[in-house]
């Protein structure tokens, strides 16, 4: 391979995945060389199980506790094992790698590989993932080590900023900015009078408190939000984050209308469902009626639009609004307004 595919000035580990079939017959307790490097310079090389049955006492007496790497199981299922490191200084080198067993006379079998993995063993790398303000998103009590256990964390364990009223957190596989704008950043319709909305905390719940619709007729939101918080040239879709009460009333399959953009551009619209019946979506035949979606958090979700985030520095409207009940409605929560990165095909 070769090493233009990775990052420069960069240490790297390779390891070989795999998995054993049957114990491996042939292949258990037997050690094979293997090395990794760059064409021209010396391999060192290194030894590896790739299955190992055998007690630690049967391997002493045989003399083969020395240096051999044993295989670690992978979060995906498969079994890995290191080949050892090189360091990809100018990225104009082909890598050589080699996995040699010559010494036992028997047949082998039951070895399933899947290919070779290679990873940055420094956190410069990792750091590359990082927002710039990556340390004023740690918590005192938080002690991380490496860039990649930092990383890992803002990418599962999403965290509040600016006091409280936005939730960030990264996309794992793009290390793209993903943003949760708190409801109480948005301009709700009598959100403020407590004899229609009440603000309530719930456990579920990532900001301290969220608004619970007791009773309206007039059902608008509103917000406003500026992109310099989303990472530049990326296309992001926003979603309206909520959950229906047992009571839920007035929502049953009505339109809400819901439109993002730029402030000063024509928004796009389109239409979602607080609480569908799924007869009666089909009858509809909206082509631009989005439906909802249940979330792993236990919350819904309902696509309110998309946007192409080019410099950052321009500033997002969005809509919320009924536009064809004059019934009273109630026993909606809204958490709050998502934005999380998408992959556009045009």
């Amino acid at each position: 391979m070769n090493t233009r595919l990775i990052f420069l000035g960069t240490r790297y580990s390779a390891y070989i995945v795999f998995k054993t079939v049957n114990k491996c017959p042939g292949l258990a307790d037997l050690p094979v060389e293997v090395g990794v490097g760059l064409v021209g310079q010396e391999i060192p090389k290194q030894l590896i199980y790739f299955d190992g049955y055998m007690d630690k006492d049967a391997k002493k007496e045989r003399g083969e506790m020395r240096d051999v790497m044993k295989p670690k199981k992978r979060e995906d299922g498969w079994m890995e094992a290191e080949l050892g490191e090189f360091f990809n200084e100018e990225g104009c080198n082909e890598i050589e790698l080699s996995v040699i067993e010559i010494k036992s006379p028997y047949w082998k079998c039951g070895l399933i590989i899947q290919g070779i993995e290679f990873r940055p063993t420094t956190s410069r790398v990792w750091e590359k993932f990082l927002p710039p303000e990556y340390s004023s998103l740690i918590l005192g009590s938080q002690v991380f080590t490496l860039k990649k256990e930092l990383y890992l964390a803002l990418c599962n364990d999403p965290v509040l900023i600016e006091d409280g009223q936005k939730s960030f957190w990264l996309e794992k596989a793009s290390g793209k900015r993903c943003i949760m704008l708190s409801a109480r950043q948005l301009a709700i319709t009598w959100g403020n009078s407590p004899q229609y909305w009440q603000w309530i905390s719930i456990p579920e719940a990532r900001f301290k408190k969220v608004p619970e619709l007791l009773d309206v007729c007039a059902f608008e939101i509103r917000g406003w939000m500026n992109t310099r918080v989303l990472s530049p040239r990326t296309h992001y879709s926003a979603y309206v984050v909520y959950k229906t009460r047992t009571g839920c009333h007035g929502f049953r399959d009505l339109p809400i209308q819901v439109g993002i953009g730029f402030v000063g551009e024509k928004s796009t619209k389109r239409f979602i469902c607080f609480d569908e019946s799924t007869d009666r979506i089909k009858l509809w035949g909206r082509r631009e009626l989005k439906k909802s979606k249940e979330r792993q958090d236990g919350w819904i979700e309902a696509e309110i639009g998309d946007l192409f985030n080019e410099f950052g520095c321009e500033k997002i409207e969005l809509s919320i609004i009924d536009i064809t009940s004059p019934y009273w409605k109630r026993g909606l929560i809204i958490q709050g307004i998502e934005f999380r990165p998408v992959e556009k095909l045009w």
